[in-house]
């Protein structure tokens, strides 16, 4: 279970900031949010091949 949390860590990270009320000038690109979603997926799916490595998952 804490293996799970770890692959969730990273991306509920970046979600909390990237969603915060406060002025964000990459949000005038057109291009910020699909490259916010593909980190958030990539640092996710990283964690979790990290963890299958090990055996952890």
């Amino acid at each position: 279970m804490t293996s799970w949390l770890v692959v969730f860590m990273v991306p509920t990270l970046l979600g909390g900031i990237y969603s915060a009320n406060f002025y964000q000038p990459e949000v005038k690109f057109v291009w910020a949010w699909p490259a916010f979603l593909v980190l958030v997926a990539g640092s996710g799916i990283a964690m979790f091949t990290h963890l299958r490595r090990r055996g952890c998952v």
